[in-house]
């Protein structure tokens, strides 16, 4: 570092590098800004060595974290430091280049600036290779990074990208994309290789075929461990741990070398099927709780045996190995997307440590009721707050299975089990890991004859694309159950139903009056669901759209419905707020603007409508047949009525009138406010633009005043080395004239002293001289400096009145938006006043229109 100041504060913080790591870690891209710029090529050489040192390390290493010792929390985050380091050398070199292609920058005293600093920073940047990055990413688990400089290194090496599809893929399989996994194989011009199909099927929930790859693999390469490794993984996710535990068996009967890198997998498959006796033993070849798979199945042991301290030694070993990597993903930005998976980890440690301390308060390991209830709501409520995806929630529930084995020794203990593995099936199949969600719910015993069951079996079928079998499965048990007693709830019969009627609309094979009837079976089994109202509305919808009628009037048959139930569904939730309330409005609004045509209707076309809304409200009419006075009194009742029924829809359409009108002033005075408003906004801008150039003239200002000073304080340090000298000289010259007074015979030698006394008086007056024009210059400059901080002060102090202007702008412009929102509010409840009378003259002619009809037809 060839910064003076730099190199100073960095030296003053050396002593505390040792103690204080954050110090160390908060200073580091600053040196190596400053070695990028100031430094050699040997400099660059050294800090190269150290870097690729540390990322061929991480390479090297396991990227499992089950390692005994605390080397791999040192290398990640080392590796992670270095990564942070480039980032902000990457940040500063963008900043710089933006900032030198808008603006010229003033040149500054000090520091790395300039377009030399940029290019030396870009070219430091480029000597450490892309692909080496990469690959230690990928092994620290940080993948979104490792696509980053994969995609740089690609891009600036220019190879063929056919060359790496396969490390692309990989990376986007690590970050669970599988539209990338696809979209990888699409452009792969060559046939995929056995590890690109093994990638595609595992990103597709296709296990089954994935575990057939790696069959083939196996026998292709026999001696290649990860290959195995692979396919227990796989056979565990599938629910068939079995398989997986006697796989694990053969491969160490055959390879007893691989004992350390496959117990781990025996280790899971005994806790998971609950053969404690054989766990017990493939724990101890475990030395250490770091290995997650290992340590659950210690931690699990050590409750079933009430070993209280070895399962807390163990909850804690285990806490402790998910920290590691946790601390190397925190020193970057968008670090929980890369360390959930250990915070998954964590929130199943807790629940671990949370449940099972039960089994170490007393002999008898069952809960009560009470607190087994509240235990699971407990429970749920935790896993509705994780991410919902396969990944995420798979663990959690297969370890809540395997606890609540432990906790429970009654008959509830089966149930709690199935429960548990319904909610995997449900799980794995909306992820569309169809294979792993069948696997699951053949597992489950006790609640296989439930609706629950039935029904998750069914959207199975649905989302395998086995839509007739699905809705004859449910059909058939919706059927049974009628039957037979059972203590399914109004909410579970009704979901069963709404399953059914939405199938049957959507397979085309029923008519309108079944998929009718079967939607107000649900709404009849529990009308306080906002499903069942929803899609009931909708299908009425459906069917209102579907009618054929040029002028509308058949489509009032169901309006009435469409509107009800939309309205009832908002009525008991807010899950389709969005989809009902626009219908809603749609409908209304379209109403209106129907009924305002009809005054352009001809007099048949009228007469056909008030028939049809006759029939649909009133009913028959055959009644009135034969009261030829009474009709006329009706008639002549009925005209009055017409009349003063027209009469006071004049008035109404008058007020609505006056209303629209008043509405449309309060909206001119929203628009006033508005622009006010606006104005105000833009005058506040200028004021803070202004302020901003008073800030930055104060700030020049107080440098200059901060360079005089140090002019004047180097001139009065000039000025006392004169005066010293002087002071020399004039006893040098002392001495000379004494020794000259003390005789003559030694003149000579007296001469020479005076000679020299006089030359160093000479020297002195000089060096008073320089002193005194450094003083000078100095003054000058702190005078500059106090001129600089005055017109600082003046900007400033404008940018401030302008501000405080602008917020008064601000403050009329709002009182402006105020008035006018007040005005529309008027015009608004004015229009409301109006089409609330015009609504009643309507009713009123309808009423007398209603009345002369009937005095016309009992006439």
């Amino acid at each position: 570092v060839k910064n003076h100041k730099a190199l100073r504060l960095f030296k003053a913080c050396s002593a505390v590098f040792k103690h204080n790591m954050n110090t160390a870690i908060f200073l580091l891209p600053h040196i190596m800004l400053y070695v990028a710029i100031d430094g050699t090529s040997e400099d660059h050489k050294e800090v190269y060595d150290e870097i690729l040192a540390v990322l061929k390390h991480v390479e090297e290493r396991n990227p499992e974290y089950n390692v005994t010792n605390n080397s791999i929390d040192f290398s990640h985050i080392s590796a992670q430091t270095i990564f942070s380091l480039l980032d902000c050398l990457t940040r500063w070199a963008r900043l710089k280049a933006d900032s030198s292609s808008k603006t010229v920058t003033r040149s500054e005293k000090n520091g790395a600036s300039g377009d030399g600093d940029l290019t030396k920073v870009v070219q430091f940047l480029d000597g450490i290779p892309q692909k080496t990055l990469a690959t230690a990413s990928f092994h620290c688990k940080a993948y979104a990074r490792s696509l980053m400089h994969f995609e740089q290194f690609i891009e600036k090496s220019q190879e063929d990208l056919q060359l790496h599809l396969n490390s692309i893929q990989r990376l986007y399989w690590a970050l669970n994309e599988p539209d990338g996994v696809v979209g990888v194989a699409a452009v792969r011009k060559c046939p995929a290789s056995l590890e690109e199909e093994i990638l595609e099927h595992k990103s597709a929930g296709k296990l089954r075929d994935a575990v057939a790859c790696y069959e083939r693999a196996i026998q292709l390469e026999p001696d290649t461990i990860e290959n195995h490794k692979s396919l227990m993984s796989c056979w565990i996710t599938l629910g068939q741990v079995s398989t997986a535990l006697e796989h694990a068996n053969g491969v160490l009967t055959r390879r007893p070398a691989w004992t350390s890198s496959i117990n781990s997998f025996r280790v899971e498959a005994c806790w998971r099927l609950g053969q404690w006796d054989e766990l017990e033993s493939y724990a101890k070849l475990e030395h250490h709780c770091t290995n997650w798979s290992a340590g659950v199945g210690k931690i699990l042991l050590a409750a079933r045996n009430k070993d209280e301290d070895e399962f807390s030694k163990c909850i804690c070993a285990l806490r402790l190995a998910q920290m590691e990597p946790l601390s190397a993903a925190r020193m970057e930005s968008g670090s929980y997307q890369r360390g959930y998976d250990f915070i998954i980890r964590l929130h199943i440690l807790h629940e671990l440590e949370d449940c099972l301390s039960n089994v170490f308060h007393g002999d008898n390991c069952d809960m009560d009721h009470n607190n087994m209830d509240t235990m699971l709501t407990n429970l749920q409520k935790r896993l509705t707050i994780t991410r919902a995806s396969f990944q995420a929630r798979e663990p959690i529930l297969s370890i809540r299975r395997v606890m609540l084995k432990l906790l429970l020794k009654n008959e509830g203990r089966s149930n709690v089990e199935d429960h548990c593995l319904l909610q995997t099936a449900k799980v794995a199949r909306k992820a569309g890991h169809f294979q792993t969600a069948y696997s699951y719910l053949l597992n489950i015993s006790s609640l296989c004859n439930t609706t629950e069951c039935c029904l998750e079996q069914s959207k199975l079928l649905w989302a395998q694309g086995n839509c007739h079998q699905a809705l004859l499965r449910l059909e058939k048990w919706i059927a049974e159950s009628s039957k037979s007693e059972n203590n399914d709830t109004s909410l579970t019969k009704a979901k069963t139903f709404l399953f059914v009627a939405r199938w049957m609309e959507e397979t085309a094979n029923y008519g309108p009056q079944s998929c009718l009837a079967q939607y107000k079976e649900v709404v009849s089994l529990n009308g306080q669901w906002e499903n069942g109202h929803f899609y009931l509305a909708k299908y009425y919808e459906k069917i209102m759209n579907s009618v054929d009628d040029s002028k509308k009037s058949g489509k009032l048959d169901f309006l009435p419905f469409v509107m009800r139930h939309y309205g009832e569904s908002l009525k008991y939730g807010d899950k389709f707020i969005y989809q009902s309330v626009p219908k809603i409005l749609q409908f209304w609004l379209d109403f209106g603007d129907n009924v305002s045509e009809q005054g352009k209707q001809t007099k048949s076309e009228k007469s056909a409508l008030n028939q049809r809304l006759e029939s649909l409200n009133f009913g028959d009419t055959n009644y009135h047949q034969g009261h030829t006075n009474y009709g006329k009194e009706s008639l002549t009742d009925g005209w009055e009525s017409l009349t003063e029924g027209w009469e006071s829809l004049t008035d109404d359409w008058e007020s609505l009138t006056d209303g629209w009108e008043s509405l449309t002033d309060g909206w001119e005075s929203l628009t006033d406010g508005w622009e006010s408003l606006t104005d105000g906004w833009e005058s506040l801008t200028d004021g803070w633009e202004s302020l901003t150039d008073g800030w930055e003239s104060l700030t020049d200002g107080w440098e200059s005043l901060t360079d005089g000073w140090e002019s004047l304080t180097d001139g009065w340090e000039s000025l006392t080395d004169g005066w010293e000298s002087l002071t020399d000289g004039w006893e040098s010259l002392t001495d000379g004239w004494e020794s000259l007074t003390d005789g003559w015979e030694s003149l000579t030698d007296d001469w020479e002293s005076l000679t020299d006394g006089w030359e160093s008086l000479t020297d002195g007056w000089e060096s008073l001289t320089d002193g005194w024009e450094s003083l000078t210059d100095g003054w000058e400059s702190l005078t500059d400096g106090w001129e600089s901080l005055t017109d600082g002060w003046e900007t400033l102090t404008n940018g401030w009145e302008s501000l405080t202007d602008g917020r008064e702008s601000l403050t009329d412009g709002w009182e402006s938006l105020t008035d006018g929102w007040e005005s529309l509010t008027d015009g608004w409840e004015s229009l409301t006043d109006g089409w609330e009378s015009l609504t009643g003259g309507s009713e009123s002619l309808t009423e007398g229109w209603e009345s002369l009809t009937d005095g016309w037809e009992s006439g």
